[in-house]
């Protein structure tokens, strides 16, 4: 049995080839080997492949658009943080509305580059509830043809360490497909966006030296310090349909104990799971004799407050073959 450490190094080298650095790659891993790490074992060459032909770059470009698109959406969001009580500063919301939007270009850039078409995503302000789900627009086949989606689709991002798809009931009834997209996105993206486009050092650099906050040395120094920007590694990690939702495997779950450091019990860790979650995020799916017992879910403490159909990506939909499917379940 090939060890952890010599499958990771092959992984990043892997990686590396398609410019997803070392740290957004071991989160990758790192997610995969929690939830699935006997796949990984006995089957990595299949595992990585799979992982590569869902691998989609983002470049400055893509990176503008959903900048831009956040902006003109972020200040009608303010008043009301979906799913919580919790209110965000207009500045947290326009990144966060950014990483939505990246996620729906970088799977319209999939279907593009995999299937040769267009996704034309509607971008046009409406409601709030409106923006939760993602749409699409129009679809534009390789004759240039534009047709209506003959079903609906839900987009969902998450970061590269992300192992949930979660969707609130409503949502479910509204979509016919689930696809979740994982981003690499860093904390230096925002930062070095705006230092490559000249803002800091053209803009507010100037103004700070001309009210007397800082010096040209400081200067210098905080311009050495920033990042640049780089390449957004995105992954389109696979989706769930209604067919799949409406027909729970028993073999849904998987967990482990919990313990205290003097050895008592604290809670189940939920590892894999597919099925419904309460108002309380108690798994609905599970034995009864389970029911009562204390349950958290891997790897996040967000759970929606609302009733909610959740999977972890081991059951989602990857294969070439089930892409293809859903490819032609959109446009015939």
């Amino acid at each position: 049995m090939p060890k952890k450490k010599d499958l990771f190094q092959q992984f990043i080298t892997e990686m590396n080839i398609l410019n997803i650095d070392q740290i957004e790659a071991k989160k990758l891993f790192d997610s995969s080997w929690k939830i699935e790490k006997e796949e990984v074992e006995n089957n990595f060459d299949m595992w990585i492949a799979k992982i590569k032909y869902g691998i989609i770059p983002l470049d400055e470009g893509d990176y503008v658009k959903a900048l831009i698109h956040a902006l003109r959406i972020a200040p009608k969001l303010v008043s009301s943080d979906y799913g919580s009580s919790r209110q965000r500063d207009l500045g947290q919301l326009w990144t966060d509305t950014t990483r939505g939007f990246l996620g729906e270009i970088a799977l319209a850039k999939f279907v593009k580059k995999r299937f040769d078409i267009k996704f034309l995503l509607d971008y046009t302000l409406g409601d709030i509830a409106d923006y939760l789900p993602s749409d699409i627009k129009k679809v534009e086949l390789p004759d240039g043809a534009q047709i209506d989606p003959k079903i609906r689709v839900s987009f969902k991002s998450t970061k590269f360490n992300g192992i949930w798809l979660d969707e609130p009931g409503a949502q479910i009834e509204r979509s016919d497909a689930f696809i979740l997209i994982k981003l690499g996105i860093g904390r230096d993206h925002f930062v070095g966006f705006w230092k490559n486009l000249g803002v800091i050092s053209d803009l507010l650099i100037p103004y700070a030296q001309e009210i007397g906050a800082i010096d040209n040395k400081i200067s210098k120094k905080i311009l050495g310090n920033l990042p640049d920007f780089t390449l957004v590694p995105s992954y389109i990690v696979g989706f769930i349909d209604k067919e799949s939702i409406n027909n729970i495997p028993t073999s849904n779950y998987k967990y482990i104990p919990r313990h205290s450091k003097n050895g008592a019990f604290k809670y189940y860790e939920l590892l894999n799971y597919i099925g419904w979650v309460e108002e309380s995020g108690k798994p609905i799916n599970i034995p009864e004799h389970l029911k009562n017992k204390p349950f958290r879910f891997a790897s996040t403490k967000k759970i929606p407050k609302t009733k909610s159909f959740i999977t972890s990506t081991t059951f989602l939909k990857s294969s070439k073959s089930a892409w293809m499917s859903l490819a032609n379940q959109i446009i015939q």
